[in-house]
């Protein structure tokens, strides 16, 4: 783990940490570089850059990002677009023995007495949505918090502070986070929106073209 931009105090009580570390096989250039905005043709910021406006515009003072392919090419992007100096960027060299290690890179650095929002950089979230969730998780005790659409889980998760250790310890040999959730399923807070953009995920081409095409341009809080 090598972390070259200095910590910062977080505004809220909740660490927002962006998981940007892999090889983007499926899509086929790098995810975290493809413009996030209307598929117009208009100037659209790179999906890493969006979501870290987002987080910082949902009120966490500090977003992490966890680098790994081509680190040096998105810390880049983050210097052009203004955003690595309230940024903190952890790269984690071990990031080709799977995603589990750079949660543990990226919630090592985080302080020990914040709770834990976690979002893939494929599975991009608006302003509004991570402020509601951040709400939402002030006023419950439950361990996990995570946005559903219609009966079915989506993201990002809100992890609470007490999981820390377990978070620490996930192996890709025991599925990650997901068996962390699967532990503590009967304290899982589930947040009810009537928007399906909790679902995005991009993984492919089609994925990120039909994305696109449904949430921009409207990309505000329904009423």
């Amino acid at each position: 783990m090598n972390t070259k931009t200095p910590p910062q105090v977080d505004r809220t009580p909740v660490s927002g940490l962006v998981l940007a570390a892999g090889e983007s096989r499926r899509m086929g250039q790098l995810k975290a570089l493809l413009p996030w905005g209307p598929p117009d043709g208009s100037t659209a910021p790179p999906i890493l850059v969006a979501q870290v406006r987002a987080l910082r515009e949902a009120g966490i003072g500090c977003p992490r990002v966890v680098l790994g392919h081509e680190a040096e090419q998105l810390r880049t992007a983050l210097v052009e677009h203004g955003c690595l100096a309230y940024t903190e960027v952890i790269v984690n060299k071990d990031y080709r023995l799977g995603r589990s290690t750079s949660v543990i890179a990226g919630v090592a650095a985080c302080p020990a007495g914040c709770d834990i929002l976690l979002i893939n950089v494929d599975q991009p979230r608006p302003a509004w949505l991570i402020r509601r969730l951040l709400a939402a998780r002030q006023s419950a005790e439950a361990l996990i918090t995570v946005p559903h659409y219609k009966g079915r889980p989506g993201h990002p998760p809100i992890f609470a502070a007490r999981l820390r250790d377990e978070l620490l310890a996930v192996e890709e040999a025991t599925e990650g986070l997901r068996a962390v959730v699967r532990r503590h399923r009967t304290m899982i807070q589930r947040i009810s929106f009537n928007d399906a953009v909790v679902l995005v995920n991009l993984n492919t081409p089609a994925d990120y073209a039909e994305a696109r095409q449904r949430v921009f341009p409207t990309d505000s809080a329904p009423t």
